[in-house]
């Protein structure tokens, strides 16, 4: 409707992602020819193979698909060197399938509108995703957006400081503290919702960002329901059970609140079971020491 989002008329899907069998992700790359901005948005855990990965929790060390440019920024003292890092297993799936050839597709288009504003985004494992392409695009020399919503936890603690520091994190929140507002012209930033588990999973991995928190249960969710954390995160905070909620099993796993965020999203489909699912590998997980191994 462009008489409530009048900037529509002048957006243009310029490339999908589609996974294929065997291959993670889904997304599309938007161009918003009035604002200047351009938009790569990855949406929930949809096909089988999403699920499956994320269920994929063991930790595996991180390698950078911008190899050159990372090495290049070590070398020359930019950044620092990413010692003992490492990542979601299952996550790291999307750079060994689709990774190089997407970031080669939107860095197309970047280049061909170099003046316009970078904004990655998704939600659940579409944030996770939003992160890994985010850390590309900045190890690149770009300085984009990354907003995520209702993102799981990724990072070892080595991997999560240093991606803090590539997106000077803690810079970016002393600005956010000193002039009372959130700029969003770059960094990373991480939405979170009241009593949503998935941001707190896997327990032994952290998260990075600056973390912006919904502390509303039921939708509309409006600015004064937000509180700015920070570098800091919500602990999680049962709340009574809300009467919108529909069967046992949604109230137990907070399926509503994973879903609402500004408005709701139903990408997430067969949520309970994969809940299941994963508490399933997170037993095993502890009983193989992987938690251990990613410790160090």
């Amino acid at each position: 409707d462009n008489d409530i989002n009048p900037p529509a008329k002048n957006t243009k899907i310029v490339q999908v992602l589609e996974a294929a069998k065997g291959e993670l992700g889904t997304g599309y790359v938007m161009v918003d020819f009035e604002k200047e901005v351009i938009v790569v948005v990855f949406r929930s855990s949809t096909t089988s193979q999403d699920w499956f990965s994320d269920f994929t929790i063991q930790p595996t060390d991180f390698e950078p698909l911008s190899q050159n440019e990372y090495w290049k920024l070590v070398n020359t003292g930019k950044i620092n060197k990413c010692k003992d890092c490492q990542i979601h297993r299952g996550v790291s799936k999307f750079t060994e399938s689709l990774g190089k050839d997407f970031l080669e597709k939107i860095e197309c288009i970047l280049e061909r509108y170099p003046n316009f504003k970078i904004v990655i985004t998704g939600h659940s494992l579409g944030a996770a995703l939003a992160s890994m392409v985010g850390i590309e695009l900045r190890l690149k020399g770009y300085y984009p957006l990354v907003l995520t919503y209702a993102p799981p936890r990724i990072f070892n603690t080595n991997l999560k400081e240093w991606v803090d520091e590539l997106f000077e994190t803690e810079h970016i929140h002393q600005e956010i503290i000193d002039t009372g507002e959130i700029q969003f012209v770059w960094g990373y930033f991480r939405v979170v919702h009241k009593n949503d588990y998935i941001p707190l999973v896997p327990p032994f991995y952290k998260v990075a960002g600056l973390e912006i928190f919904i502390r509303k249960i039921d939708l509309p969710h409006e600015k004064n329901d937000l509180d700015y954390c920070g570098t800091t995160h919500e602990s999680f905070m049962p709340s009574e059970t809300d009467t919108k909620l529909s069967g046992l099993v949604d109230q137990l796993l907070h399926t509503y609140e994973h879903s609402a965020y500004f408005v709701y999203m139903n990408g997430c489909k067969d949520f309970w079971i994969a809940i299941v699912v994963f508490m399933l590998s997170y037993c095993l997980l502890y009983t193989s020491d992987a938690a251990d191994e990613l410790d160090g």
